[in-house]
């Protein structure tokens, strides 16, 4: 862990306690001034105008309600928000979290963008899941609004299995109790594909401190954009250019 010889330039909320090791190794490796954040030990004072660090980099996950019932989700998007607001510069910030947190939001970016996906009806309360699902075909999907590492999805095959788990309350729950009504899409070649980054975390050559960190922020790819951007004062397809004539 850091050492506290100086102010720290960067802090790291999280929440899960062993994902993270092999950033916060590579983090000491390289001497960089950073102060861990564990979500669970994490209160906030509004009058308090102190912020940990000019940039902080959220790293909950959204299953953490999976292993902290106390609405871990809502309380660190509180918190992202206040830091936000006293001027810390936050990648995986407020907004883009409020997104990784909502599969009904996610759907919301993905028709702006112009891409497909399932049909899918967005309901708060149980007695209108079957009005919802008969605009649908069957097989469909009902799933948790707040998900992660797969939680809150069952597959049904028919108007009656889904009544029956309505009134034998074993459908799927959300903790904001919204659910998705879903088309059941089979994968392409009966595969379901998934892209991620990895790295060995070496330690031979400086560059591996960034490539741990984008390990880290994964799929917050924006945050990421937003940055290219102000260092480089270049639009992406600009930036682009550049790569292909270097």
């Amino acid at each position: 862990m850091p050492k506290a010889s100086r102010p720290p330039d960067l802090a790291i909320l999280y929440e899960h306690p062993t994902w993270f090791d092999p950033l916060f190794s590579m983090l000491d490796h390289y001497r960089i001034a950073w102060t861990p954040i564990r979500l669970s030990d994490r209160g906030f004072d509004p009058p308090d105008s102190d912020v940990p660090a000019p940039v902080i980099l959220n790293r909950v996950a959204v299953s953490s309600f999976l292993r902290e019932g106390e609405q871990a989700l809502s309380r660190a998007q509180g918190l992202l928000a206040y830091w936000e607001a006293k001027g810390a510069r936050v990648l995986n910030g407020a907004r883009s979290f409020a997104v990784d947190c909502s599969k009904a939001r996610q759907l919301s970016v993905i028709a702006e963008l112009g891409l497909d996906a399932p049909a899918t009806r967005i309901v708060h309360r149980r007695e209108d899941l079957l009005a919802a699902a008969e605009t649908l075909s069957w097989p469909l999907l009902v799933k948790a609004n707040v998900g992660g590492s797969g939680a809150g999805i069952a597959r049904y095959q028919s108007r009656e299995a889904l009544r029956a788990a309505i009134a034998d309350g074993s459908l799927p729950s959300s903790i904001d109790n919204v659910l998705l009504v879903q088309d059941d899409v089979p994968p392409r070649g009966g595969t379901i594909l998934r892209s991620s980054r990895t790295n060995p975390f070496k330690r031979d050559d400086g560059p591996d401190v960034i490539r741990a960190t984008l390990e880290a922020i994964a799929y917050q790819s924006r945050d990421l954009v937003e940055c290219m951007e102000a260092d480089a004062g270049l639009r992406p397809s600009a930036l682009l250019e550049v790569v292909r004539r270097g």
